[in-house]
Formats: structure tokens, sequence, C-alpha cells
């Protein structure tokens, strides 16, 4: 599946705006669940297959998304992805889920690790809105 189309400037937009600065913040709780930085980096490669969020996904990513989405309240999900992978600090093979979501100022993407009984926030991608 192709991921979010790719933004172009406009006639009217200066060319420098092409390109978004983009941070990446790591989470305290994944640090003490033991995904380091590395681990979590090497996993959101992993993460490619984005979709518009939809009653497609399987049935436990799917409830695992709309519980993050609603329990931290994220508005304009435009994407989500539930493909990619992550090593836990004890080396167990995780699901890894993206949200893509946008606030007034900040385009976000979320990153969650699912270890089959509980969802951990691992990091997000923070740039200006478009």
């Amino acid at each position: 599946m192709p991921g979010p189309p790719a933004t172009a400037p406009g006639a009217d937009e200066p060319a420098e705006r092409e390109a978004k600065e983009m941070r990446r913040d790591y989470t305290k709780i994944g640090e003490r669940e033991g995904f380091t930085r590395e681990a979590v980096d090497r996993g959101i490669e992993t993460v490619t297959e984005w979709e518009p969020p939809s009653g497609r996904l399987p049935m436990m990513q799917g409830m695992a998304i709309r519980e993050f989405i609603k329990s931290f309240r994220v508005p304009k999900v435009s994407y989500v992805a539930v493909f990619g992978s992550i090593r836990s600090g004890a080396g167990d093979e995780l699901g890894l889920y993206g949200i893509k979501a946008h606030y007034k100022t900040e385009d976000v993407t979320f990153y969650i690790a699912d270890s089959g009984t509980h969802i951990t926030p691992v990091a997000a991608d923070i740039s200006d809105a478009q």
C-alpha cells in the first residue's frame, strides 16, 4: 500500500518550505520498558505500509490503535500502519504501529509497540503543520 501522498510546494510557496524540519521524541515509558533509541529507530524503518484509517484493519491491531487514539485524544488521523516490528529489551519481536495525526500547529506521527498484553508509545515524529 503506498504511503501518504508526497506534498510539493504550491506555485506561490517559497522553495525552502518544501523540506519540513522534523524532530523525533522518544518516550520515557518506552525507555523504562527497555526500548532503546536504536531499537526504536530500527523499528520505525519497518513501518512502511500506510493506509487511511478504516474498519478494515486486523482486529487486534485496530483495537489497539483505536484505544490509543481515544485515550490520548488524537485528532485528525490521516494514516495508520500496522505491519512494523520492534525488538523489546528482552529480545522479543513485537508489533509496531504508526498513527499520523494533525494538530493546529504540528503534524505528529506516533509509534506504538504492541506486546500482546499492552501497548507502549515509544516515539513521536513532530513537524510544523502543513
